[in-house]
């Protein structure tokens, strides 16, 4: 009996340390994370969500060329074995409650049927390693909707300027 509680006693010391390694090596990946955006995309505001906070890993505040916010995308990172399908639905809240333009689950496995990248639910899925192209994409999608938008403002008067001058005897007299 004494020999089968050391035993059991001796397992849960290994799984408790096993899951204490597993914490830290998402805690460096989700660091590695944070300093490649950072590098890269230097006019974006990368903020890390602090442990033991609800919510995701990162938030990234993409500006454009102008210093201009036009976005926000909210980074989960993960480094495990195998994929969990309530990973998207919580990052999904999370985008939620942040009010994320783009949430993206970065990790090294995927779901079977996933091959690079994927959207589920809303969530973007993406392999560790193809996160920079990913991002541009994102990015750049972000900065055209804001563009496209900044040029739609006030498009209805504009119409209604062109219009009144096309009736006008100003552009009669021109034709």
């Amino acid at each position: 009996k004494q020999k089968e509680m050391m035993k059991k006693t001796i397992d849960e010391l290994k799984r408790k340390s096993e899951q204490g390694s597993m914490q830290i090596q998402g805690d460096v990946q989700e660091l590695d994370l944070g300093r490649i955006l950072r590098e890269r995309f230097p006019s974006d505001l990368i903020q890390d969500v602090p442990t033991g906070i609800r919510g995701a890993d990162l938030i990234q505040n993409v500006h454009n060329q102008y210093g201009q916010k036009v976005g926000i995308i909210l980074w989960e990172s993960k480094n495990t074995k195998s994929f969990l399908n309530d990973w998207v639905v919580k990052l999904k809240e999370d985008q939620g409650r942040v009010k994320a333009d783009v949430a993206i689950l970065a990790t090294k496995t995927l779901p079977t049927d996933v091959f690079c990248f994927s959207l589920i639910k809303g969530v973007w899925i993406v392999e560790y390693q193809y996160v920079i192209p990913m991002v541009r994409m994102i990015r750049r999608q972000l900065i055209e909707i804001v563009t496209i938008k900044q040029s739609l403002v006030g498009s209805g008067k504009k119409m209604e300027y062109l219009y009144e001058y096309l009736l006008s005897s100003q552009f009669k007299n021109k034709i």
